[in-house]
């Protein structure tokens, strides 16, 4: 699980046009709820990024090798920063899905302004962060699980093979 932020002051409006393009695709930009916003709510949200105290972007990739689908991505991300915002009632924040099933590097990038007090973090609250987002997600498990499979899989193989030569001997 990756989980990486930064924080500045002024405009959204330059990471909002990031989150929302990825490579030639056009990303749906989400609030908290999981509804996607239209290009008036987009500026409205830019237009308080201008006068909130700060804004913070996360990204949360979670392992490629896990397998996740661009809507599990979705769903766990705002599952994370739902939590995440919690005791923080200044705090609104947007997201999009960088969807990449071609290379399983699929991860979610999100913009949050707010008062510096609610997006103010230490290293130890990006801890806390990344580990709140390993639960949502459940990576371990489910990254277990999928070596499970795996190792069943190559043993299955490994039997046909057998079961192969064996035919191809007996056949001798």
């Amino acid at each position: 699980m990756i989980v990486k932020s930064d924080f500045q002051t002024g405009s959204a409006g330059n990471l909002i046009t990031y989150i929302s393009e990825d490579a030639e695709r056009t990303v749906e930009i989400r609030d908290s709820t999981g509804r996607k916003l239209s290009e008036k709510e987009i500026e409205a949200f830019v237009g308080r990024s201008e006068t909130a105290d700060m804004q913070r972007q996360f990204i949360i990739a979670p392992d490629p090798d896990a397998g996740y689908t661009a809507a599990e991505i979705d769903q766990c991300t705002r599952s994370t920063l739902n939590e995440w915002k919690t005791e923080k009632p200044s705090v609104e924040y947007v997201y999009g899905v960088h969807a990449r099933p071609e290379s399983g590097k699929s991860h979610a990038h999100a913009a949050a302004i707010g008062k510096k007090r609610d997006l103010h973090m230490e290293t130890d609250d990006l801890t806390a962060l990344r580990e709140r987002a390993r639960e949502q997600f459940r990576e371990r498990t489910r990254l277990r699980s999928r070596e499970r499979v795996q190792e069943r899989s190559i043993t299955a193989e490994e039997e046909r093979e057998v079961t192969r030569a064996q035919e191809d001997y007996d056949d001798i």
